[in-house]
């Protein structure tokens, strides 16, 4: 087994493997971390714009970078019973020489020839060798870069759970991600580091290594790397354990990378309101400019590629995605600047990206609904609603977590229609939708002009990059209840636009969100409010387009084909098996887990007797759920070049303001994706 393969019950052989040139000295599969990126088998037809990859094994949608947390090893079985830890050293990419399986007995100070023999036979040599000496193994980390690698996903190789190598038995503490502890001399860490860089570098060239970015910790604010920044019982110690740790894992990737892209952890504690560790985070922002560095005194300031943040949802006591989702974004580019200039304060753009690499959008919330996180449209508007505040506020980029397919009905239906295939969610919808949006030649664009024909209730502007790096993001939205539907707008109503432009495919797209925290949930689908909305679009909207423009605008309908692709409460699959169990009886009937239940995974939301219900009607169910989902982009217009709008909207070329006029109508919570194009 000198292949870099683990079997998956592992012989004697791997279970007391001493010092192998190539072998792994892991004893078990990798069953935390695993060793491919998330894989998905989508339904048919695929909701994409690639059908000759049928239903093969696909990676998660709008996934360009994955972020590979505790890749170093630190990690720990957690025993509820007793709530202790089990320290799972045998996934740690470096141990001590001494502490590997039967070490004890080959690492002695004179060898019996039974000894000597049997490990001869084995293929192992005899060393005479200090205990504590590090020993490298890479297995892990080999096989999980290379999957990304293959699946064509950059990682972010996160420096967070130390080794245990690293922390003596009586330092160590656990929380549920592992040892928390920082290593107890940074410096023989700093070591591992610059071996493991080098490895890096002599498996996949330093041109490439070069490219990828190392986030040291996660959430090291706390406690997830020594104590809490704000712990008052040991005043200053965590951010002081921290800085050490920095340094020196910059200066051991600077050892090895001319230019290492590098960045300090993803915070966590850093809310506009009760900021409990912004002090310290300001320190650590001047330390970042010019304190002293601590790996090399004679130089000041450290090297600093990228902040990041952990943004779980913030919200008012009905739902709405306050305006706090963009203040911590305003907090952490404090820190940025800090950082990078020395000041706090400035109207210039930031000189590093600002992240947010956890994003729980509907998770945690604490208001007065029963899903934690919403599957239905209600979910996917508050989501894509919660993406504008914060790239208004001057987030360049946001992970997710990938909550997007639900097997719970799969699960009841391997072999029938489904045939074990998921449902994809609201939250599927909209990565599927920023998958389509995530074109590689997209540009930057004017802002987009969305206006209503009633009194405004709301004006935002923002420009910033898109989510992948690579489209346009742009709007300016207003959004206001026709008077013969409502006299008001819902209350806390976010609406707005992402548009992304294509020019080598004379394409021009644009996602549109309405969201309420009053509408959506403990509501009837009929009385979700309606939208107007008068999109204007001229040439400035099609940036490096060779002739003025990707079609020809005055053209009018004659000349442009709209395609509209809507996600409602009317046509979102959890929205509508949730309906179809309510119309059964619901909680009365003990179909549904609550009495005012809202659309959520079905196994969330059903009881097992709904789940058989709603598993009978399996394939109904994905034949509606495909009819939402694909292709994404679809036209579903009128009459071809008539001008005509899905719901009675038209469009039109308008003289007076030059350009292409859109009107249509939306829902609240909607989502919808309009996709221009020529006619072909």
């Amino acid at each position: 087994m000198c292949n870099n393969e683990l079997s998956s019950t592992p012989t004697a052989l791997e279970s007391t493997i001493i010092r192998p040139p190539k072998c792994g000295f892991f004893p078990k599969t990798d069953s935390w971390l695993k060793s491919s990126v998330p894989q998905w088998v989508p339904p048919s037809p695929i909701p994409s714009s690639s059908p000759s990859t049928g239903n093969t094994s696909l990676t998660w949608p709008f996934t360009r970078t994955l972020s590979a947390v505790r890749i170093l090893g630190g990690w720990a079985h957690h025993n509820p019973d007793n709530n202790t830890y089990t320290p799972l050293p045998e996934y740690d990419l470096v141990r001590r020489l001494g502490d590997l399986p039967n070490t004890h007995q080959i690492y002695s100070a004179k060898h019996t020839s039974s000894e000597a023999n049997q490990a001869n036979s084995d293929g192992f040599d005899i060393f005479d060798s200090d205990p504590n000496e590090l020993v490298y193994n890479w297995t892990r980390l080999d096989q999980t870069v290379d999957s990304y690698l293959a699946a064509g996903i950059t990682p972010l190789l996160v420096l967070d759970n130390i080794p245990y190598a690293f922390v003596a038995p009586q330092h160590r503490e656990f929380i549920g991600f592992g040892l928390t502890n920082p290593p107890d001399n940074v410096t023989e860490f700093g070591i591992f580091i610059e071996e493991m860089a080098r490895h890096l570098v002599d498996r996949y060239n330093e041109d490439l290594v070069a490219t990828w970015r190392f986030r040291v910790g996660t959430e090291a604010d706390g406690p997830r790397l020594g104590p809490r920044w704000d712990d008052l019982n040991f005043p200053g110690a965590g951010l002081q354990q921290y800085i050490l740790l920095y340094d020196a894992v910059v200066a051991a990737l600077r050892r090895v990378l001319s230019a290492p892209i590098v960045g300090p952890s993803n915070m966590a504690q850093v809310g506009p309101v009760n900021c409990s560790v912004c002090e310290q985070l300001f320190e650590f922002g001047r330390h970042l400019y010019n304190g002293t560095n601590t790996a090399d005194p004679s130089t000041t300031g450290s090297i600093i590629s990228f902040a990041a943040l952990s943004e779980y949802s913030k919200s008012d006591n009905i739902g709405a995605p306050a305006q706090e989702m963009a203040g911590t974004i305003e907090t952490m580019k404090q820190f940025v600047r800090l950082a990078t200039t020395g000041k706090s304060t400035g109207s210039e753009a930031l000189r590093i990206p600002l992240e947010v690499h956890e994003y729980g959008w509907a998770g945690w919330l604490h208001y007065n609904i029963s899903s934690t996180w919403p599957a239905g449209a209600y979910g996917g508007a508050w989501n894509v609603a919660s993406w504008l505040f914060m790239l208004q506020a001057g987030a360049s980029k946001i992970f997710h977590w990938g909550y997007g397919f639900d097997n719970s009905l799969a699960q009841r239906n391997l072999t029938g229609t489904m045939g074990g295939k998921p449902l994809v969610s609201a939250w599927g919808w909209v990565l599927g939708a920023m998958e389509e949006l995530g074109t590689t030649d997209g540009a930057k664009s004017n802002k987009v002009r969305l206006e209503t024909d009633e009194v405004t209730h709301k004006n935002s502007e923002y420009s910033q990059d898109s989510t992948s790096g690579t489209g346009g993001l742009s709007s300016v939205a207003t959004a206001v209840l026709p008077a013969s539907s409502s006299p008001r707008m819902p209350s806390q109503a976010t609406v707005g636009a992402y548009r992304v432009a294509t020019p080598s495919e004379n394409k021009l797209q644009y996602l549109l969100v309405a969201h309420s925290a009053d509408t959506g949930f403990n509501t009837p689908p009929a009385n979700d409010p309606v939208i107007t909305w008068r999109l204007l679009i001229n040439a400035s909207d099609m940036p490096n387009s060779t002739s003025g423009g990707y079609f020809n605008i005055k053209d009018g309908p004659e000349s442009i084909r709209v395609g509209q692709r809507a996600l409602t409460r009317g046509n979102s699959i959890h929205d509508i098996i949730l309906s179809d169990l309510e119309q059964a009886g619901g909680y009365a009937a003990g179909l549904l887990v609550g009495e005012d239940q809202n659309a959520d995974n079905v196994n969330h939301m059903a009881t097992e007797t709904g789940q058989k219900l709603a598993a009978k009607h399996a394939a109904a169910y994905m034949e509606a759920n495909l009819e939402t989902l694909g292709p994404i982009g679809g036209t579903i217009t009128g009459a071809e070049k008539s001008g005509e709008l899905a719901d009675g909207g038209r469009y039109y070329y308008d003289e007076v303001s030059g350009g292409l006029v859109l009107n249509f109508y939306i829902t609240v919570p909607s989502l919808m994706l309009l996709t221009l194009s020529p006619w072909p």
